[in-house]
């Protein structure tokens, strides 16, 4: 591809659901009893205390995210801002950066980010990943394999390190550091005595953006005058997705097996690439332009991207996973009833949404159109 990439951004993230913190008294330690207490969460929510356990800073969204980030404030018109019936999740920030970045023999420098969303239904483990520099697609490939655990790491060694009790970083695996935000929820929020026996359902779901580029604008699939990406090219972005390297011929038979949905903006030359199984890759090309002026709101849309994926998922699942349990508790039934206005409101917004409109909404029509939510028959 004649392209040079000088930023990447990617957000990883899991999905647990739960039914049980609903169902008995005890799961929850003392002061945190209130996630499962539908008057207690949104009094939670309007008070907005930050509270200190060990590893966190447990708080609500902030006021500004929700007044002002593009899916926030949408998903809150949902249940005219019900905390309760939307489950807007609490975040668990760590007072301490647990994770780090090791990117010896790589061309560029990274940064990241961890922190945790907490609700009623379950949790979300998020990881935020910055890369500058000089980004080669084979490189940022393998980097993203090593992430998902399906390459070695890179020349350096591990991609990802984790910090111990002791103050020691560690090599550690995305499986591994995900395991090890679980333990700490388990110790510090939820009882140990009593379990919630959550469900991961999303153990790797990744939104990888390709948010600066310095080289020609054009389209995914070629046009019949033979303008656009080859087939070569459009090999190698879905092998930057997999994490793993797919020539054309592969490449062929594997959107067979692992259909890729394309979306892409009516006369633009922005797109996204979803395989439901692994995530999306963006690389909207008017904005990721060089010199375009447009970093922040890249960065926003790739982050709403990977909110409104998350939040779709965990309503989902929980939605699945409560069905017997709602027959037998009323709190249950009403919040799965919720729960199914959330998803239909969702699905209903994103329905008449234009192919021009350059939003989260856009991924949202995708998402929808994704065979294993249809069957939910909403």
């Amino acid at each position: 591809m004649n392209a040079n990439f000088s930023e990447v951004d990617i957000h990883v993230f899991d999905v647990h659901t739960t039914v049980r913190p609903l169902v008995v008294d005890d799961c929850f330690q003392t002061g945190f009893e209130f996630i499962a207490q539908p008057d207690g969460y949104r009094q939670r929510y309007k008070d907005g205390p930050t509270t200190l356990t060990p590893s966190f800073n447990f708080h609500p969204l902030s006021g500004k995210l929700r007044k002002h980030n593009q899916f926030w404030k949408n998903y809150l018109l949902l249940q005219d801002s019900d905390y309760w019936e939307l489950q807007l999740p609490f975040v668990c920030s760590f007072k301490r950066p647990p994770v780090a970045l090791h990117l010896e023999g790589a061309n560029f420098v990274g940064s990241v980010k961890a922190r945790i969303y907490l609700s009623a239904l379950g949790w979300s483990s998020n990881l935020d990943i910055y890369l500058t520099g000089d980004i080669k697609l084979p490189q940022l490939r393998d980097f993203i394999g090593s992430l998902r655990g399906i390459q070695p790491a890179l020349p350096g060694g591990a991609s990802l390190l984790l910090k111990t009790e002791d103050g020691d970083w560690q090599p550690a695996s995305l499986s591994e550091i995900f395991a090890h935000f679980r333990a700490l929820l388990l110790a510090e929020i939820y009882s140990p005595d009593s379990p919630p026996h959550a469900i991961r359902h999303e153990e790797r779901q990744f939104v990888i953006s390709l948010a600066e580029f310095d080289g020609p604008i054009t389209s995914f699939r070629q046009t019949p005058r033979g303008e656009g990406m080859t087939e070569a090219d459009r090999a190698m972005l879905y092998s930057v997705l997999r994490g793993r390297n797919f020539d054309v011929a592969g490449f062929r038979k594997e959107i067979i097996a692992q259909p890729v949905t394309v979306t892409a903006f009516a006369d633009r030359q922005d797109f996204m690439l979803t395989n439901f199984d692994y995530g999306t890759l963006m690389f909207l090309q008017q904005g990721a332009k060089k010199q375009s002026g447009a970093r922040g709101p890249l960065r926003c849309f790739a982050s709403n991207v990977r909110s409104l994926s998350c939040m779709t998922w965990m309503l989902y699942y929980f939605y699945q996973d409560s069905q017997q349990a709602a027959t037998e508790n009323a709190t249950v039934a009403a919040l799965r009833a919720a729960v199914k206005a959330d998803l239909q409101q969702l699905r209903d917004r994103s329905s008449n949404i234009p192919t021009t409109t350059n939003t989260s909404l856009r991924y949202a029509k995708t998402l929808f159109g994704n065979d294993k939510i249809k069957r939910l028959k909403l």
